[in-house]
């Protein structure tokens, strides 16, 4: 539940209780498109963890491009479809930095992904 401020027709001002948040402006500066390249960790490989992370802006400028290191042991790198290899996460941001890191390049913008 998000509250809003507003101002009523009689010039007070009146507190209003909204079920949607409160998006920015839709202009080019709040657009980016994220893109998330995942391997496997635990038995086979089969826990899918972040092991890079691309943000690009509207315009197609890099935003935000680095390898992370997930918090459980890599055994599957998927490279045939991630392109990652064991050499690309060896010094890699560690997730807990990656994450906040995103949260900020993400904090204000719309979204625009992929599945």
């Amino acid at each position: 539940m998000v509250q809003s401020v507003g101002e009523a027709s009689n010039g007070a001002k009146e507190t209003t209780r909204n079920s949607k948040p409160i998006l920015p402006p839709c202009t080019p500066d709040h657009i980016v498109s994220l893109d998330c390249e995942m391997v496997g960790c635990g038995s086979k490989g089969r826990i899918s963890a972040l092991g890079r992370c691309s943000i690009v802006n509207y315009n197609g400028e890099i935003v935000y491009d680095s390898y992370v290191k997930p918090l459980l042991p890599v055994t599957d790198y998927r490279t045939k479809w991630s392109g990652i290899k064991r050499k690309h996460l060896s010094n890699a941001v560690p997730f807990s930095e990656a994450r906040k890191l995103i949260k900020r390049h993400l904090s204000g913008k719309y979204i625009i992904g992929h599945d």
